[in-house]
């Protein structure tokens, strides 16, 4: 943490592991495996589905900061004239956060082991990749199909979906009201996710699927600008 003459920063690193043998409340937004019977794949040995919690997240990362800008009355640049009355009063602040990507579970497109619940497929190989795209997030061949009424090996969220990367920043000022002694307009400009960083969702999850592996959507929203006025009294 680090404060002076008007500017602070914050900057948190988590590193966590949760595990579980089913997630029963949405923790998270993105959870792709959360609650419900279906999520248990053989109910009279619920320790095959021991592993990562849907919303469990290895790394996490958090910088943020608030800077009141030093221009304008009573401040070291602009203390006087029309600049002092347009560049004083304005504060910038600003969040960023990187974080690795959630876990999910690959299932097959049948009830291959006719129980009614979740069935994985068998895992031949590690699954994962050195340098995944949105056209082939995880080793697809990886993974087949177990033989027929048996659950396959493969386990409950044994890969990691696409991480997190964005920063948000505002831009403030606070007019006063002569009206009363604690009267104030505050105007507010926003970006959120300034830099347009794709927030990629999860893969498709299902063995047998044309789209087995593949990327088609995002988890947020892109770039959003938005400016507001308050009346704060």
């Amino acid at each position: 943490v680090l404060f002076r003459s008007g500017f602070s920063l914050l900057a948190v690193y988590t590193f966590g592991k949760s595990l579980d043998m089913q997630t029963t409340i949405d923790l998270c937004d993105g959870c792709t495996n959360s609650s419900g019977s279906g999520a248990i794949s053989d109910t009279r040995n619920r320790r095959l589905n021991y592993g990562l919690s849907d919303h469990h997240t290895a790394h996490r990362g958090v910088v943020s900061g608030f800077w009141d800008l030093p221009f304008g009355k009573g401040r070291r640049f602009l203390t006087q004239g029309p600049a002092a009355a347009l560049a004083g009063g304005w504060a910038f602040s600003g969040i960023t956060t990187l974080s690795t990507g959630l876990p999910f579970t690959l299932n097959l497109n049948f009830d291959n082991a006719n129980n009614g619940t979740t069935n994985w497929p068998n895992r031949i190989g590690s699954g994962t990749l050195a340098n995944p795209t949105v056209g082939k997030w995880f080793d697809t061949s990886a993974f087949v199909f177990p033989a027929a009424f048996t659950i396959g090996n493969a386990g409950r969220n044994i890969l990691t979906g696409p991480g997190t990367v964005s920063s948000d920043i505002s831009l403030q000022r606070n007019f006063r009201i002569p009206v009363r002694e604690s009267m104030r307009l505050e105007f507010r400009t926003e970006a959120f996710n300034l830099f347009n960083t794709p927030q990629l969702g999860q893969p498709a999850l299902t063995l047998g699927t044309a789209q087995f592996g593949t990327i088609s959507s995002t988890a947020r929203a892109n770039r959003q600008l938005q400016m507001g006025l308050k009346l704060l009294f």
